[in-house]
């Protein structure tokens, strides 16, 4: 019998904690949600919005359609509109909150709220993506709100839904429909992409052509030859890209002679520009200078003429003339604290490869991660000389005329989960024909291939010296410490010692 009762005991426990868990957690989570849905003066998702619809007191409605994921100016104008700011647009009016509603109020007292001639009315409208904004299709699936005078004190505002009775006292974020413009609206953007979302650019004119590439963190050059990329250069070009916007527009629907005027199209050196991003591309191209300082752009989703800063046509142009500056200068860029092996290959004389390895406590071993110990600072030789290897400049493999002395694979940890993995690297060092790698003069210079790149490295012979005299070094005997024990002088035998006394002999 106590077995039982302890057992239906267990019972009602578990179903009073299933209870207050479903009833008190889960639940009050749901009616915390309900009760937010009703405070809500706009209940919708961004997503579902595909038209907004905006009349200002005394103003030109606005209208907005989303077409193929992107915001479109339908009227006063059609253009491309500025994806953000509507986005932000949409966000404001979701956040709207109820704080109050006023019941009873008579058509003839709506004049008192600023509801008889609101200072705007906003539509927006779901679904039958592409149709025409204010349409009787469109206008069955609206939700509009009209937006009164201020509350006085509180900072809110009234507002209303066209055709219910009540005025609602809304608190939130009203500027952006307020003080909507086409101009505001319009896209301004030569780019308008997030410089961390870039993944591919391509710059070209009649002067030749120059294509980046992002692989993980790191840039690479992908013509007119493949070698990676100085980061900082290539990032200094990105930040001209995502910042150039239009200061004014010269043209809405121009001619091909105007564009060619403005020094838009090919004939006239124009300089075009491709950008790929993580989940969309524009293409924009660049003309020639105008007045004060600026440079006529347009992008290819639209058709106006833009007029922005010169900054961003002078960063490109120095890129094309001069491709060689966007390239890394130095060989061997790795990640010394993601190693975890190295092979070293000496191919002057007698052919000698060794593998080295880094366990889990950052010890290096020769063979395996259970061969013998290898001194860190004599692996930390290799690295510092390779990290010091820059190149004067850049030859193809055809025109080398050096021969190899040593080649290095670097091998990485894994990745962490989500990180792109590093293209492995290796290099090959090569040195002047008939010159002993192992010399300790005589090289100028040096020419290192890379996995990475298909040009080779022109590096200082100096510096490749202090690589070979490393390598030399990485199994030298280690010497005795200067505190270890020495040898009895005259073969004496020195006394023995217990508990730190010594015994006669």
């Amino acid at each position: 019998m106590p077995v039982r009762r302890a057992v239906a005991a267990v019972v009602v426990l578990a179903g009073l904690v299933a209870f207050l868990y479903y009833y008190e957690f889960k639940g009050e989570t749901a009616r915390q949600e309900a009760q937010e849905e009703r405070t809500r003066a706009l209940s919708f998702t961004n997503e579902a919005i595909e038209r907004v619809r905006l009349d200002r007191q005394g103003g030109t409605t606005i209208e907005i359609i989303r077409q193929g994921g992107a915001w479109h100016l339908a009227s006063p104008l059609a253009t491309r509109a500025d994806d953000r700011i509507v986005e932000g647009m949409l966000n404001d009016l979701k956040s709207l909150k109820i704080e109050r509603t006023l019941e009873g109020v008579e058509t003839a007292e709506r004049g008192t709220f600023g509801l008889e001639e609101p200072a705007a009315r906003v539509v927006l409208s779901v679904g039958h993506d592409g149709g025409s904004v204010g349409s009787e299709e469109a206008e069955d699936d609206a939700m509009a709100l009209d937006i009164g005078g201020p509350v006085p004190v509180s900072g809110g505002r009234y507002a209303a839904r066209p055709g219910q009775e009540g005025v609602l006292l809304v608190a939130g974020n009203l500027t952006t429909i307020l003080e909507a413009t086409a101009d505001r609206l319009r896209q301004k953007k030569v780019i308008g992409m997030d410089s961390w979302n870039i993944r591919k650019v391509a710059m070209k004119s009649q002067d030749g052509s120059v294509m980046l590439e992002k692989t993980g963190d790191s840039w690479r050059l992908t013509g007119p030859v493949t070698v990676p990329a100085d980061g900082a250069r290539v990032e200094s070009i990105l930040s001209s890209l995502t910042s150039a916007e239009a200061a004014g527009f010269a043209e809405e629907k121009p001619s091909y002679e105007q564009l060619s005027s403005f020094g838009l199209t090919p004939e006239a050196g124009a300089i075009d520009l491709e950008v790929t991003g993580e989940d969309a591309a524009v293409h924009a191209v660049l003309g020639r200078s105008g007045a004060e300082g600026s440079t006529w752009a347009k992008r290819s989703d639209m058709d106006a003429v833009m007029s922005i800063g010169a900054s961003l046509r002078e960063s490109v142009a120095s890129a094309l003339a001069e491709p060689e500056s966007l390239r890394d200068p130095r060989p061997a860029r790795f990640n010394r604290f993601a190693l975890s092996g190295l092979t070293i290959v000496e191919e002057s004389g007698a052919k000698r490869t060794r593998d080295l390895f880094k366990d889990a406590t950052s010890s290096w071993h020769l063979g395996s991660e259970e061969g013998a110990a290898i001194p860190a600072e004599r692996v930390n030789a290799i690295l510092d000389a390779l990290e010091m290897l820059v190149a004067d400049r850049w030859e193809t493999s055809e025109k080398t005329s050096t021969q190899e002395a040593l080649s290095i694979a670097f091998k990485e940890h894994a990745p962490a989960g989500g990180e792109s993995a590093a293209q492995p690297l290796s290099l090959t060092i090569g040195v002047p024909g008939g010159t002993d790698g192992t010399a300790a003069s005589g090289i100028r210079e040096s020419t290192i291939g890379s996995s990475l790149a298909s040009v080779r490295y022109v590096v200082p012979g100096s510096g490749v010296l202090k690589l070979l005299e490393a390598v030399a070094q990485l199994e030298e005997p280690v010497a005795a410490s200067a505190d270890a024990a020495q040898p009895p002088p005259g073969g004496t035998v020195p006394p023995r010692t217990d508990d730190g006394k010594g015994e006669k002999p």
